[in-house]
């Protein structure tokens, strides 16, 4: 350790200080922790409610705390919570992608939170509606088949009523508000 508190080129370390035979991490300037980065972007996001501030927010999003420490209970929650926030800030997206009518990037996301979560039945009935709105019915019923087997394989469960009325107007050919 002690070796490390000097670079090769024989100045001190930037990372490592030593005070009182105590050994520190002691950057010169502010940490740059990406899980404190995420949660502030996160916030502004929201503040703000514009697709930048999302897209900003959500590329920091490297993947689930600590993958390496899966099952340490003592991260668990913290992986949790950084997850939800994850996908409430793709479902906010696509709901204001939705709402301006970009049909093709609201899916996109919706895509991404199916991808981290099969069986998330928002994000199912987001992309059955964009589908019917930009004219693609069949895969807007296609995607509900989707919804329905991930339900039942991943937590044992039927679609909800929302869902089974959002499928019947679709097949209808009533295109969903």
């Amino acid at each position: 350790a002690r070796r490390a508190l000097v670079e090769a080129n024989g100045k001190a370390s930037p990372y490592l200080t030593l005070n009182d035979e105590v050994i520190s991490l002691a950057p010169s300037e502010r940490l740059w922790i990406d899980v404190d980065e995420f949660e502030a972007a996160a916030q502004l996001a929201r503040a703000r409610k514009e697709p930048t501030s999302y897209r900003a927010a959500l590329k920091l999003y490297g993947g689930d705390l600590l993958p390496e420490d899966r099952y340490e209970e003592w991260a668990e929650r913290r992986r949790e919570s950084l997850r939800q926030t994850y996908i409430g800030l793709l479902l906010e997206s696509a709901a204001i992608y939705a709402a301006s009518r970009q049909f093709d990037l609201g899916i996109e996301v919706l895509q991404r939170v199916i991808e981290n979560d099969p069986a998330n039945e928002e994000a199912h009935r987001g992309l059955m509606r964009l589908y019917a709105q930009s004219g693609r019915r069949q895969q807007a019923l296609r995607q509900y088949q989707l919804m329905k087997d991930a339900l039942a394989r991943d937590v044992d469960a039927s679609p909800d009523p929302a869902s089974e009325q959002l499928y019947q107007e679709i097949q209808k050919g009533a295109l969903p508000d």
